[in-house]
């Protein structure tokens, strides 16, 4: 029910009428905070009931009846009256009201821009827009038509439809890249349907059209007929797969002629409005903006949820079987500009009558019976009973007569037949005396698949996906729902109808209550085999069924034999003619193409004879039983069930000369021979074969072998040869020394290192020589280890190394290299001073070989004179006279070729006169660091620097 009507009484309307804030206590509200809206703002229900106080002062009257309440006498008081002829009654038909003449003619206008326009707006491609500008552009289009059309419009009428038009054309809105890309993937998906049915386009616009006449009959009190309702309802039902190409076509010009129909109606109401205030003709301009009836959504509730949403959202998603409650509220008031109408009688005389803007009706104008299982509950005032009272309705109207009216979209989608998913539109209206208003709710049902996800299975093991049993099938379905709680139990409503499974056996289809677009899923049902064995164990050559019967070595995953529906061939066979592991591949073909290969290791088992048996020349050859000399590979006997016998019947052998005798043992199943077996017997020759190799080698450190080491071995001259491999070995031969048998050499790969046997001065090997009877020579090698010190000697070249003073020599240079290994090292143990003076001096040169060892050599070092070395120049003095020439003049004169001026110690001379001007030569001597001398010869330049003396005679 709407209201809850316990506690709810008359106490509450006269709450309202006293201002006090009040909700219908009813599922159409919240219990707090519920909100209505009121074009252009949002308000709360309690400011909406305050911003009602005064319009909802009256008595009770009848919601049904269109008459002026009791308490009215005659007719009401208008504040602002207007003309009688001007007031729009309300039991006179609305046609003539809208068909009422202008009061002055229209003059010639000039509709050139307002026709380029329309032309302009017919050649533009509209499919990037978005579909609301796009409608609202339409809308504008329609009205500037009906103008266009009109005869006598005014030019201001004429001019505002070109600037309505103009601001519409520049509002179009570009479809974003998500929303392009959903209409592109849907016209690509549909394009194929809309070839082979063009009616598609048409429909469209024929459902576009019925859109645009609701909103154009919305604008003004516009009542469709009957033939007029029942063509919306026929426009509304349309479809492809029910309508012809031609009937398609009909609607389509129908829907046309109705919209033109409405649009100049709207048109005329317009033009021929007057301000109430002043009796003048509305010109659109500073108009108050004024609706006389409002109507709006105000909350929704949604499937799971037991409370309402407060929200005005029309466009709502739902599925069959959900449960609709979208509220709506409609009220009527008088508003800024209208006439004030009063009581002129009675008690309430002079006081403001509102029931002229009351909502008079409300009903369902197009779309709900689209949709199954919804019908449109009306809740209101009866005021002859007080009583708050409430009504649903699938079709039509009811009479109301309240102030505020709660409706609300109720039911549950798809009762009485499953909704065709798609997108529904709704439109319910409300009208008063001289308004109607009305509100579309747009619907998009989707299947009930789209909000339940399946997966395929996971994988599940059947005998033959082709030829599934019931049983298999079932334990299928019940895997689905296994694995899909949420689907099959599902919370709220359980769409899950039933499933079942293909005849190839490979999907599912998953059917939900409301028979639309079911789902397929892979059941992922798997014809498989496994190996029935992990291993086998074969004998040699046998021929045993087990190994000619492919179907003996796999079997159904499912734990079954594999059906014979399905093929089983060898892909690899057995071998039984070779011993070792291998893989016996069989092939499994089913029906649905599944191709299995399954392995299956298996081990055949070798007979051996036995190889050991010796028998010392000259000694008794026979052998005895065949079967003890023979056994498995895997070391156990030869079983009982078979046959072990001397091929020829004799077991002796000739023992007369060493080699080796050769017996023959055949093993058989009953009369199949399975091998024939060697069995070599030994005739043993004991003589040790005889080793040739030098008894002793001396390695040096960081050095190779001094020369080949050559081991010879051979058997003696009846023997019957050294060992095929290994036949001789050195013991206790150090790394890096290996033997090389094909050589039969003792090697090293690069040289002793240096650390070799540091702790001992020789090691001891041991060669092996071992012949194929097993007789084993040794013999001993003994390997002497030195350093390199021990086997060079360093001594003192010949020539004596000379140096400069102050040079450092090289002690290399004091040492002859040669016979020394590379890699030597020469160093002073002490480092000579070569400035103590020329002359021989005796070193010590440290020899340091590679391997660290060392030699000390004494060594003669000549030191050169420096006066032999070089030759001093002397540069010109300048002094003037009778000044002194000093020592570090002396010096600073003089030169000395190759680099020799800074080992000069010093500069002396006899004494220098400088008493008598001009040139002279200083003869000096040069001492160099090590005190060796050398003459120079300075140039000495005087300057006259002495006045000349005048002499004057002396006076007599």
């Amino acid at each position: 029910m709407f209201f809850n009507r316990k506690g709810i009484n008359q106490k509450n309307w006269r709450m309202i009428k006293k201002g006090k804030h009040f909700l219908f206590g009813c599922t159409l509200f919240l219990a707090t905070g519920a909100v209505m809206i009121q074009s252009p703002h949002l308000v709360h229900a309690d400011e909406m009931v305050a911003s009602l106080n005064d319009s909802t002062k009256v008595k009770d009257e009848d919601p049904n009846s269109d008459k002026i309440p009791n308490d009215v006498e005659n007719h009401p008081q208008v504040e602002n009256p207007v003309k009688e002829s001007d007031k729009i009654s309300e039991h006179v038909p609305e046609e003539k009201i809208l068909e009422k003449s202008l009061e002055h003619p229209v003059k010639a206008v000039d509709k050139t821009a307002l026709n380029e326009l329309i032309e302009k707006i017919r050649n533009t491609d509209l499919q990037t827009k978005t579909a609301k500008s796009v409608e609202n552009l339409n809308l504008s289009l329609s009205r500037a038509q009906a103008v266009l059309d009109k005869e006598g419009a005014s030019q201001d009428e004429i001019d505002k439809e070109v600037q309505a038009l103009s601001e519409s054309f520049a509002q179009l809105e570009e479809k974003s890249n998500d929303i392009d890309k959903k209409e592109k993937q849907a016209d690509k998906a549909n394009d194929s349907d809309e070839k082979k049915n063009p009616s598609t386009e048409k429909i469209a616009k024929v459902q576009a059209l019925v859109s645009e006449i609701n909103q154009l009959a919305g604008e003004i009190s516009y009542e469709f007929s009957e033939s007029e309702s029942k063509s919306l309802q026929v426009f509304a039902d349309l479809s492809e797969g029910k309508a012809t190409e031609s009937e398609v076509d009909g609607a389509l010009n129908e829907a046309k002629s109705l919209r033109n129909k409405v649009a100049n109606r709207v048109t005329r109401a317009q033009s021929g409005k007057r301000d109430p205030r002043n009796g003048k003709p509305i010109d659109g301009k500073g108009e108050s903006g004024f609706r006389a009836i409002w109507i709006s959504s105000i909350a929704n509730k949604y499937e799971g949820s037991n409370a309402l949403v407060n929200e005005n959202k029309k466009e709502l998603t739902f599925y069959n079987s959900d449960t609709l409650f979208s509220v709506m509220t409609a009220y009527g008031k008088r508003g800024n500009g209208e006439p004030l109408v009063r009581y002129p009688n009675g008690p309430k005389r002079g006081e403001e009558d509102p029931t002229p803007y009351y909502v008079k009706r409300v009903g369902v104008i197009s779309g709900l019976n689209q949709v199954k299982g919804l019908k449109l509950r009306v809740a209101y005032k009866n005021f002859q009973t007080g009583k708050k009272e409430e009504v649903d309705i699938a079709a039509n109207y009811w009479n109301v007569n309240n102030p505020e009216v709660q409706m609300a979209l109720v039911g549950t989608i798809g009762n009485g037949g499953n909704v065709t998913p798609g997108t529904y539109h709704i439109t319910i209206g409300a009208n008063g005396k001289n308004k109607q208003n009305t509100i579309t709710y747009t619907l998009t049902i989707k299947p009930q698949s789209e909000r339940n996800t399946v997966n395929n299975l996971t994988p599940t093991y059947v005998d033959d996906v082709r030829h599934l049993t019931e049983t298999e099938k079932n334990a299928l379905i019940e895997k689905f729902k296994a694995e899909h709680p949420n689907v099959v139990n599902r919370a709220n409503h359980i769409d899950f109808d039933h499933a079942e499974v293909s005849a190839d056996g490979a999907t599912m289809t998953i059917h939900f209550k409301d028979g639309f677009n079911p789902k397929t899923i892979q059941t992922n049902a798997t014809n498989d085999v496994e190996a029935k064995h992990s291993s086998l164990t074969a004998y040699f050559g046998d021929s045993k069924e087990l190994y000619t019967n492919p179907r003996e070595l796999v079997r159904s995953k499912t734990g079954h034999e594999v059906p014979t529906t399905a093929q089983v061939t060898y892909k690899t066979p057995f071998n039984l003619q070779e011993a070792g592991t291998r893989n016996v591949v069989v092939t499994t073909t089913y029906e649905n193409g599944v191709t299995k290969d399954v392995t299956t290791p298996y081990t055949v088992l070798d007979f051996l004879g036995k190889q050991d048996k010796k028998i010392n020349q000259n000694q008794s050859g026979q052998l005895g039983d065949a079967r003890n000399y023979v056994t498995v590979s895997d070391n156990s006997a030869v079983p009982g069930e078979l046959t072990v016998r001397w091929k020829g019947g004799s077991s002796n052998v000739d023992t007369s000369a060493a080699g080796v005798q050769h017996k023959e043992i055949e093993i058989l199943r009953g009369s199949h021979l399975m091998k024939t077996v060697n069995v070599p017997v030994e005739i043993v020759d004991n003589i040790k074969p005889t080793i040739t190799a030098p008894d002793n080698i001396t390695l040096t450190r960081l050095e190779g072998l001094p020369s080949e080491i050559n081991i010879h071995a051979q058997d003696n001259d009846k023997g019957v040869g050294l060992k095929e491999s290994n036949s001789v070995t050195v013991d206790n031969l150090p790394n890096p020394l290996s033997y090389n048998a094909k050589t039969s050499k003792i090697e090293i790969n690069g040289v002793i290192p240096n650390n070799f046997q540091l702790s001992k001065s020789s090691i001891q090997v041991t060669v092996k020589a071992v012949d194929k009877k097993g007789n084993t020579a040794t013999k001993n090698i003994t390997f002497h280890i030195q350093s390199q010190t021990q086997k060079y000697t360093a001594v003192a070249n010949s020539q004596i190394q000379e140096v400069s003073y102050g040079e450092a020599p090289d002690a290399g240079t004091s040492i002859q290299k040669n016979g020394l290994p590379t890699g030597t090292r020469y160093g002073w143990a002490t480092q000579p001073n070569t400035t103590t003076g020329p002359g021989n001096q005796t070193e010590v040169v440290t020899v340091t070989y590679p391997d660290g060892s060392t030699d000390t050599v004494t060594v003669t070092v000549k030191v050169r004179k420096l006066s032999d070395e070089h030759i001093p120049t002397g540069k010109t003095i300048t002094v003037n006279q009778n000044d002194s020439v000093t020592s570090d003049r002396l010096k600073a004169a003089v030169t000395v070729n190759n680099g020799g001026t800074s080992k000069v110690k010093s500069v002396t001379a006899a004494p220098i006169s400088t008493v008598n001007a001009g040139p002279q030569t200083i003869k000096a001597t040069v001492t160099y660091l090590d005190n060796t001398t050398d003459p120079v010869d300075i140039p000495l330049e005087v300057k006259d620097v002495t006045a000349p003396t005048i002499q004057t005679p002396t006076e007599n």
